[in-house]
C-alpha cells in the first residue's frame, strides 16, 4: 500500500532517467557489499540501506499531495505483468535472494515502463519503489488486480 501511495499522487518527480541513473550507481555499491559472505546480513542490510538512502528518498511525497486513483488504463497491465513473474514465482514475494531480485528487476523495468504510459511522474516514482534496490526486499505492486494470486485468509 505504501508503494501505491508513494507513487500515484500528483507530486512533481525528478525525470525518471535521472533517478534510474542514480539507482543503477547505488546499486553497483550495494551489490558488492549484499554479495559479501563474510558480513553477516543484519550489516549487510544496514550498509546497503546507508549506500541506497539517498535515492530512496528522492520525489518525496509532500503533505500537500493529492492522492490518485491506478488508473484504470493499466489495471489490466500491471495484472499482467505480476502474472508473468510472480504468479508461479509467489514465495520470490518479500525475499532478498538474487533470485528474487533477478526476478523483481525485469518486473520492475516493465511495471516502471507501463507506468511512463500513464505518467512520467507515474514512471519517475515508481524506479525506487517498483525495481532492484539491495538490501530492500522483493515486493510487487499488489492491487485487486492480483485477488486470487495470494492465498486468503
Amino acid at each position: 500500500m505504501d508503494d501505491i501511495l508513494w507513487i500515484f499522487n500528483d507530486a512533481a518527480a525528478d525525470p525518471a532517467q535521472v533517478v534510474q541513473s542514480h539507482l543503477i550507481e547505488a546499486n553497483s555499491k550495494a551489490e558488492r557489499v549484499w554479495n559479501d559472505a563474510n558480513k553477516s546480513f543484519s550489516l549487510r542490510k544496514i550498509e546497503c540501506g546507508r549506500i541506497v538512502r539517498g535515492v530512496l528518498g528522492m520525489n518525496p511525497v509532500p503533505e500537500s499531495a493529492t492522492q490518485k486513483a491506478v488508473p484504470s488504463s493499466i489495471g489490466e497491465g500491471l495484472s499482467g505483468i505480476f502474472d508473468r513473474y510472480y504468479r508461479e514465482n509467489i514465495y520470490l514475494i518479500g525475499r532478498t535472494t538474487e533470485e528474487a531480485y533477478e526476478v523483481q528487476g525485469r518486473y520492475g523495468e516493465e511495471v516502471v515502463e507501463l507506468l511512463g504510459t500513464a505518467g512520467a511522474e507515474y514512471e519517475s516514482r515508481a524506479v525506487t519503489r517498483v525495481q532492484t534496490v539491495y538490501g530492500v526486499s522483493s515486493m510487487p505492486l499488489l492491487s485487486l488486480g492480483a485477488e486470487g494470486v495470494l492465498p486468503s485468509g
